[in-house]
C-alpha cells in the first residue's frame, strides 16, 4: 500500500498503521517532519527504499533533503509511477 500522507497529523495517525512492505510519500505540510527533533518518523528508519518526499513541497517550503538519510526525493513523475506500482492507496490528512 501507497501511504500518501499531507500534514503531521495524517503523519501520526498513519505511522501505527504502516506495516514494512509498504510505501510512505510524504508531500505538503507533512515535509517538515522530516525536520523535527521528535518526529515520528524515526521508527521508519528501517524502511530506507520505502520512504519518499515530493521534491516540489519541498522546493515551496524553502527545505532540502541533504540530511535525512531515510527519505529519497522523488518529482511529480515520480508521484505517479508509485501510484501505478500499488493496487491499494491511503491519503492522510
Amino acid at each position: 500500500m501507497l501511504h500518501i500522507i499531507k500534514t503531521q497529523s495524517g503523519l501520526d495517525d498513519a505511522i501505527p498503521l504502516i506495516r514494512p512492505d509498504d510505501d510512505i510519500l510524504l508531500v505538503e505540510d507533512a515535509v517538515y517532519a522530516l525536520f523535527r527533533q521528535s518526529s515520528p518518523l524515526v521508527d521508519l528508519k528501517d524502511q530506507k527504499d520505502h520512504c519518499w518526499v515530493l521534491k516540489e513541497d519541498l522546493l515551496a517550503r524553502g527545505l532540502t533533503l541533504s540530511t535525512h538519510d531515510c527519505f529519497q526525493c522523488v518529482d511529480f513523475e515520480g508521484f505517479v509511477f508509485l501510484t501505478e506500482q500499488h493496487f491499494q492507496s491511503i491519503t492522510w490528512d
